[in-house]
């Protein structure tokens, strides 16, 4: 069905000036709609501290140092609720995972950005805000896993991965299963991602860099935390590229 679309319209202020009036279209999105995605962001949150907190609260270190015989790392083995027992991984922190983490967070910032100016431009491509929200919830997670080392704190809780074949450490498979739901965001959004060569060459690169650090982190090889901040430059330029499109 097609609807009529109003041409831009000039008012006349007070002052005398004019100012150049573009109409909403009739199926605008009135404002509790495009605030409702902050809103959730801002739930989710709230609901994170809460159990952050409640955590916090209510656990018992049992025992802390290199508990587990496939890591040199330091680990932790704490007691929640005097109900369950968990491995936490103590890693120290590195110059180049310091370095992957700031990426991460430049990136959830650029797709923070990017979604606000969609959210509040009417006739945006609905698929960019979903892009963004998505890119901004995931690379808000991996900031998160690179400076708590949550996909090793996971995988020292699921043993049993490595008796895996090939398999040298259980937190390597949980870090190459990231593929998957990076996979499923270039299928969901290839139109958007491909209607760009800059965004595209950037995430190609990025991919490419993604697999051959899961690949290298399979197989004992370690230069995987070299490829991580090449990686975190690819995001950041594939992501830069379509906001800038997105914005012109």
């Amino acid at each position: 069905m097609l609807r009529e679309i109003t041409p831009p319209s000039r008012l006349k202020t007070r002052d005398g000036q004019q100012r150049l009036r573009i109409p909403v279209p009739p199926n605008g999105s009135p404002r509790w709609r495009q605030a409702a995605p902050f809103l959730a962001l801002g739930a989710a949150l709230l609901v994170l501290v809460v159990v952050a907190f409640a955590l916090s609260k209510n656990y018992e270190r049992i025992a802390e140092g290199q508990l587990l015989p496939y890591t040199e790392g330091e680990v932790a083995q704490v007691r929640f609720f005097d109900s369950f027992t968990l491995y936490i991984a103590r890693e120290q922190p590195r110059l180049l995972d310091a370095f992957t983490t700031v990426a991460l967070a430049m990136v959830s910032g650029i797709a923070l950005f990017a979604f606000a100016l969609a959210s509040r431009r009417p006739m945006a491509d609905p698929r960019a805000r979903a892009f963004f929200l998505v890119c901004l919830l995931g690379t808000l997670f991996l900031a998160v896993d690179e400076s708590m080392a949550i996909h090793e704190t996971i995988g020292h809780n699921m043993r049993f991965l490595a008796d895996l074949p090939g398999v040298h450490r259980p937190d390597d498979v949980i870090f190459a299963s990231y593929i998957v739901p990076a996979l499923i965001v270039l299928v969901l959004f290839r139109r958007l991602i491909f209607s760009s060569r800059g965004a595209l060459a950037f995430f190609a690169a990025g991919l490419g860099l993604f697999v051959a650090a899961g690949v290298f982190d399979l197989i004992g090889i370690g230069v995987d935390e070299l490829i991580e901040p090449l990686l975190g430059a690819c995001f950041i330029g594939g992501f830069t590229t379509i906001a800038l499109d997105q914005a012109t």
